[in-house]
């Protein structure tokens, strides 16, 4: 006899046959194993393995499609017995009350058609509070309000973490009792601590207030409460630290990587507040990496969409940015010129030896300047070809952009020109130092670019194919 697809139209010898030969269960019966008899197929279903007039395979519910194969009561006793103390068929929060039985098995939510439910609706985060509260000690044994006042403090209804709550047992403070004033001496005693590097919310939980009682306080007493000027040991800012760099990386500007980094974070990045943070276009986005590599920094680059529009390009554009909040290398780059709100008052570095001068002009470039090569207008009469214009410039404010010049003009010899004012300048005082002409522009290109090892490879490869 030929054994056909259980799918195709059978005679019922032919699917006993079937049937027979790919399970042990009783002709008619679940393929589940609960030992109930299934009824008859009403029309043929390949998904479902389903035959025309002979009996499905499995009950409704219990194939095991929506959560696994089906459970017999003594796999969900055991199961229950694993995850709980709770009388079987009672919910496990603890409450007592009756669970309603499963209408669909679900081995990961301990579900068994037929057999009670772990949980009533809506007790699930009772248990979760439970078992936060055997973590915790109790908050207040003595069950007396902890502000001093002497009253006894209600229980608590649930468990909370963040406030010390834990379920039925004593409450830390009455309500509105959290907030009372410190005492004359127990201000003194919070600036002296405050001083020695606890925060606001660590005193005012020992007194029972709130952080901001505390800094009023701090406030009274003349004491700075900007966390960039605090002079918090070195051990305590490491505590805080998620991500960490070379905080003295511009301490010193010494090498070559320094000096061209403090030039690019000149034209492009920003200091403010104890934060450095430098954005560029997403096209560009592995410059950043190679500053984070050189700065030994473990901090993230972020993604986003600009949605703003401005005259330096149209809303939609992809940046990347480096952010990094370090008191110390912001004062290490605030020494060397890169200050809060730095584009009207950045001077030209003299204090940088002649050799990382190039250096700096180069990371400056990388970030608020240009090279660039046009067709031009002179064409070869011997085979028609146009040649080759090329051009270079940087924006700044003008005591920046004439130091440039004279760099320039003592380094390779090119010309003075006349600084005008940059066309893409959104306030005024903004200029634009360029040079034009193959010979000067090829020498600028092979001072800046020669045997540098850092250096933003699209705004290289610009005239490269054509310097001199």
């Amino acid at each position: 006899m030929v054994r056909r697809s259980p799918t195709q139209p059978m005679k019922q010898a032919e699917h006993r046959a079937w049937w027979q030969d790919n399970t042990t269960v009783p002709y008619g019966f679940c393929w589940c194993g609960c030992g109930n008899p299934t009824s008859l197929a009403e029309r043929n279903d390949s998904k479902r393995g389903l035959v025309k007039g002979h009996p499905k395979r499995y009950l409704a519910g219990h194939s095991g499609g929506r959560g696994g194969a089906p459970m017999t009561d003594a796999e969900h006793r055991a199961w229950w017995a694993e995850r709980t103390n709770a009388p079987y068929g009672l919910c496990r929060c603890g409450c007592g009350e009756r669970t309603p039985i499963a209408t669909y098995t679900n081995r990961d939510k301990g579900y068994a058609r037929g057999r009670p439910t772990a949980l009533l609706r809506g007790h699930a985060n009772r248990l979760k509070h439970q078992l936060e509260a055997e973590t915790l000690t109790e908050p207040n044994p003595s069950g007396l309000c902890m502000c001093g006042c002497g009253q006894r403090t209600p229980l608590a209804r649930q468990t909370s973490t963040s406030q010390g709550w834990v379920r039925s047992k004593p409450l830390p403070f009455l309500p509105n009792h959290f907030s009372h004033k410190l005492t004359p001496e127990q201000e003194t005693d919070a600036c002296r601590r405050y001083a020695d590097g606890e925060t606001c919310n660590e005193i005012g939980a020992s007194f029972g207030v709130s952080h901001k009682t505390v800094a009023r306080a701090l406030e009274r007493h003349g004491i700075a409460r900007n966390v960039s000027t605090r002079s918090w040991t070195e051990e305590r800012r490491q505590a805080y630290r998620r991500h960490d760099c070379d905080h003295s990386f511009f301490d010193s500007i010494d090498t070559e990587a320094k000096a061209y980094w403090l030039g690019f974070l000149a034209a492009d990045g920003c200091n403010t507040n104890g934060f450095m943070s430098v954005s560029l276009s997403s096209r560009d986005r592995d410059h950043l990496y190679r500053f984070r590599q050189d700065l030994g920094s473990t901090h993230p680059i972020s993604e986003r969409t600009d949605n703003r529009s401005n005259s330096f390009g149209s809303a939609g554009r992809k940046t990347s940015t480096l952010a990094i909040r370090s008191p110390k290398l912001t004062e290490g780059l605030a020494a060397h010129g890169i200050i809060p709100r730095k584009t009207f008052v950045l001077r030209w570095p003299d204090f940088l030896s002649p050799d990382l001068l190039r250096h700096y002009l180069r990371g400056y470039t990388d970030g608020d300047g240009y090279f660039g090569a046009r067709p031009s207008s002179y064409v070869r009469k011997r085979d028609g070809q146009r040649g080759v214009s090329l051009y270079w410039g940087i924006i700044g404010n003008e005591g920046f952009c004439r130091g440039a010049q004279e760099y320039l003009m003592d380094a390779v010899s090119v010309g003075q020109t006349k600084l005008r004012p940059s066309p893409n300048a959104v306030n005024e005082g903004i200029m634009h130092l360029s040079y034009g002409g193959n010979k000067q522009v090829s020498r600028i290109w092979h001072l800046l670019y020669n045997s540098a090892s850092v250096y933003l490879p699209r705004k290289r490869a610009v005239a490269e194919l054509y310097v001199a």
